[in-house]
């Protein structure tokens, strides 16, 4: 039986609608790449927004998303560590080719970024973490470097004893895999978050949840967090890292933050932009295996928990009602997530 793959495709700038789904080429997999069967596509803010601001679009007709989990279809050259029928799931190489886009039936994704999906985890949990683990973990681990919880026998093994550690934003796809990140590296967490979201943001391992709207959440964080040195802005919008600075009460302050900003920054403060493509290029490869051993091993533990999913009706073409969601700031708490195989055209 003969395979057909079909996606969406981004024809021009500033496109209005990406819905209906079409045909488009079945990729093959060149060497180190493995071809798989989209079974859950995740949503990303940075989706919407290359389309919207017409960014990390190479080329014209561009096939978007990156957060992806699914059946290995076919190996390309050198590829061991998998085999056709084995459950994955990874963050794509975001704005390089259409052949990674996760918005259709078939994907070809990098061997050495990509990780088995353990049986505890369906598909639709796996697509709510890549791209929010990748953020956090680049952000604590290789830009603050924070020492990787891990053993020398390969077991989670927390070596931070307490220390505080703000993250502004605790509910979204970053936040989230934040938190829990610091969380199991021995952080004692503090996160903002809507009240709405509270007991989530305290079930990832926040010790402590304050609403970020309330005009003296500078003070309430100081008055939880002695000596604070730490800081992830998860958000990154709003004026948010600039209402977070005066929260870290270090005299050498560290903070991560996912967007550039045009806030002045005190001079105390060391400021580390995470730039979540970077673990692909190739100056990146033995921290890019760092990472991902890290990745593998919690996810085995089961110490990640995926976002709550929210699953988009008739597969793709259901893309923009979702990309609108997130446009009108009505994704909380939450991960939207796409059935590309349920897609008709």
């Amino acid at each position: 039986m003969s395979k057909a793959n079909v996606g969406l495709l981004v024809r021009e700038p500033k496109q209005k609608k990406l819905a209906p789904a079409a045909p488009v080429e079945l990729w093959e997999p060149e060497r180190g790449e493995v071809r798989i069967r989209v079974e859950a596509a995740g949503q990303n803010p940075a989706d919407w927004k290359q389309l919207d601001w017409n960014f990390a679009v190479p080329s014209f007709p561009f096939i978007l998303g990156v957060d992806v989990a699914g059946v290995v279809d076919k190996l390309g050259d050198g590829v061991t560590k998998f085999k056709v029928g084995d459950r994955v799931m990874t963050m794509t190489h975001f704005g390089a080719a259409s052949k990674h886009g996760v918005y259709q039936k078939y994907s070809v994704v990098t061997a050495d970024a990509t990780i088995s999906i353990p049986d505890s985890f369906t598909f639709d949990q796996a697509a709510t973490i890549p791209a929010g683990f990748w953020t956090a973990a680049l952000g604590i681990f290789t830009l603050i470097q924070i020492p990787l919880p891990l053993s020398q026998a390969k077991r989670v093994y927390p070596k931070v004893e307490g220390e505080p550690f703000l993250v502004w934003g605790g509910s979204g796809t970053v936040g989230a895999l934040t938190v829990q990140l610091a969380a199991i590296s021995g952080f004692n967490v503090v996160a903002t978050a809507s009240p709405r979201n509270f007991e989530y943001v305290k079930s990832l391992g926040a010790a402590k949840v304050l609403d970020y709207h309330d005009a003296d959440i500078v003070d309430q964080i100081r008055a939880v967090t002695p000596n604070l040195r730490y800081a992830f802005d998860a958000i990154c919008d709003n004026g948010s890292t600039a209402a977070m600075l005066p929260s870290l009460s270090h005299s050498n302050p560290e903070a991560a933050i996912i967007n550039d900003i045009k806030d002045p920054v005190p001079s105390n403060v060391k400021i580390h932009r995470v730039g979540v493509g970077a673990v692909y290029r190739e100056e990146k490869a033995e921290e890019r295996a760092r990472l991902l051993e890290l990745w593998d091993v919690l996810m085995k533990e089961s110490k990640i928990k995926p976002l709550p999913v929210k699953i988009m009706p008739d597969g793709l073409n259901s893309i923009d009602a979702g990309f609108d969601l997130m446009r009108q700031g009505k994704v909380s708490g939450q991960k939207i997530v796409y059935h590309p195989w349920q897609t008709k055209i």
